[in-house]
């Protein structure tokens, strides 16, 4: 397990908040530099944070929200180049006071999960 997290956790990173985030960036940085385990799409910016404590069904796998994901210096390196070009974490905490993008789930149900499944909160 690569992480630094020490439960074992799903990463979702929601494309509308990555869209709304990009709104107060000069650049356009790509998803992949929030190392997410899934990429959600559909929906509000943002709206991830409200799932704290609900049950997600992607695909055949169910998932408990558990905590949002604080960013760090990691993603301040570009994913291609390794070099540091974009303060992520500053951009959050300037824009919107906090420096969390995408949110943490834990696996309460295992099953196969395909691109284009649809999320569903529970």
């Amino acid at each position: 397990m690569f992480t630094d997290q020490a439960d074992k956790l799903v990463s979702l990173i929601h494309r509308a908040s990555l869209a709304d985030l990009r709104t107060h960036l000069e650049a356009f940085p790509d998803e992949a530099r929030f190392r997410g385990n899934l990429i959600i799409d559909g929906g509000r910016p943002w709206q991830e944070f409200g799932w704290l404590g609900r049950e997600l069904r992607v695909g055949e796998a169910t998932l408990r929200i558990v905590k949002r994901i604080d960013r760090c210096a990691a993603t301040m390196a570009n994913p291609m180049t390794g070099e540091r070009d974009l303060n992520i974490p500053n951009a959050l905490q300037v824009a919107y006071g906090h420096v969390d993008c995408g949110v943490f789930g834990e696996v309460t149900g295992a099953g196969i999960v395909r691109p284009g499944d649809v999320v569903i909160v529970q």
